[in-house]
């Protein structure tokens, strides 16, 4: 399966990476393909470090393949994990079972994670938390980690819950991990490997460019804008991105007064204002509740609708800000670059402000309060990474 997809514009080269859902990154087999600017051009394919014995042949075989007719890079890339996995499967018939076993007896990549961004690994499990309470987790708990599909291909919740309340205190995963001979601790480190992944891309905090997102930003402009929801969605729009779900009642949660689309605004107070606050994760340092906005880069495309409505926010209209909502209806415009989130009772901490007070001090100050905790955790999703495959 693809764990991840790297574009890099300049070098014109797509790096993919081949492996399951339960190794580790650095396990993965890597390969690059370089996609020429025109038509004429020829497609090479060639493997990394990880790839295995003879893939080289194969990957010849799939550019040439390629070059004989166009093929759509969603087509190539299917290509190339096939080839891969017909590589892995000559060397060794047995090789997933294997793979699995080497992947829960060595959690050293959740462990270094842990130890070099011990707050962003603490958001992403505040999210899934927060997801799994839901009412609506079936439908919000969106990635569901493949390692809690059971031989029926259905979603063991059950599996999730004991995982998830198990999860040691960040400080103590480390040596929590470090017992892989017991399966719950095996399950606990395939969960945190799944929350860290991101498809590889947003583990290391970082993503390249979104070719076809830059082009239409370059032609029609772009504009900073602000996205609130609840806690429990985000570990979903973490990895999906953000969706419309203008007309799905199971799903929409503040209406589409100005018709179908994402809705974003200008301003962070009146984004705010639609992020309701959750409760975290109950062994979290960041705080005992969590609000959570998104910062978005939109494209402005003439298919998306600036719109202006008169409410108030304390004694300020909120008229007085130019363009207050925009409306997207094709998520293809949006990316988040991303989150703000605010804590309110931060564990042993009695000076961190309360949502009222917090509340109080943004009408007064127009903004959100100096002393408010923000964790800004940059991001990469996974709608990003499905833009870069197009046909």
């Amino acid at each position: 399966m693809v764990r991840w997809l790297k574009w890099n514009d300049e070098e014109r080269l797509l790096s993919v990476g081949v492996g399951f859902a339960f190794e580790a990154l650095g396990q993965c087999s890597n390969v690059f393909v370089y996609i020429p600017s025109c038509e004429e051009g020829t497609i090479l394919i060639f493997g990394g470090e990880k790839s295995p014995s003879g893939s080289g042949t194969e990957l010849e075989s799939v550019a040439c393949r390629a070059a004989e007719k166009r093929t759509p890079i969603n087509v190539l890339i299917e290509l190339i994990v096939e080839a891969i996995e017909r590589c892995e499967c000559s060397i060794d018939p047995d090789f997933r079972t294997n793979k699995y076993q080497h992947a829960v007896n060595d959690f050293s990549d959740v462990v270094e994670f842990a130890s070099n961004k011990r707050k962003t690994l603490d958001t992403l499990i505040c999210l899934a938390v927060a997801a799994n309470r839901s009412f609506r987790r079936v439908t919000v708990f969106d990635p569901f980690p493949d390692c809690f599909v059971d031989l029926c291909g259905g979603e063991d919740f059950r599996k999730l819950d004991d995982a998830l309340r198990n999860i040691p205190a960040i400080s103590d995963i480390s040596g929590h991990l470090s017992n892989t001979a017991n399966p719950s601790v095996q399950d606990i480190g395939l969960l945190l490997r799944f929350l860290i992944d991101m498809k590889g891309v947003a583990a290391k905090l970082e993503h390249g460019n979104d070719p076809e997102f830059e082009a239409a930003a370059r032609e029609y402009g772009e504009v900073e804008t602000f996205h609130g929801s609840s806690l429990e969605n985000f570990h979903c729009i973490l990895r999906c991105g953000l969706k419309s779900f203008s007309g799905n009642k199971e799903r929409m949660s503040t209406g589409d007064v100005f018709g179908e689309g994402v809705y974003l605004s200008s301003d962070i107070r009146l984004a705010s204002s639609f992020a309701k606050r959750g409760m975290a994760w109950e062994k979290s340092s960041i705080g005992k509740f969590l609000t959570v906005v998104a910062c978005c880069r939109v494209v402005l495309h003439p298919s998306v609708k600036r719109r202006k409505e008169t409410v108030k926010v304390g004694n300020r209209p909120m008229d007085e800000f130019p363009h207050t909502y925009y409306v997207v209806r094709e998520p293809r415009y949006i990316m988040t670059t991303s989150l703000i989130i605010f804590a309110d009772g931060k564990n042993n901490d009695p000076h961190v402000p309360s949502a009222q007070q917090r509340n109080q001090n943004l009408e007064q100050a127009g903004r959100w309060p100096n002393f408010s905790i923000v964790l800004f955790v940059l991001i990469a999703i996974a709608s990003m990474v499905a833009r870069w495959v197009w046909s």
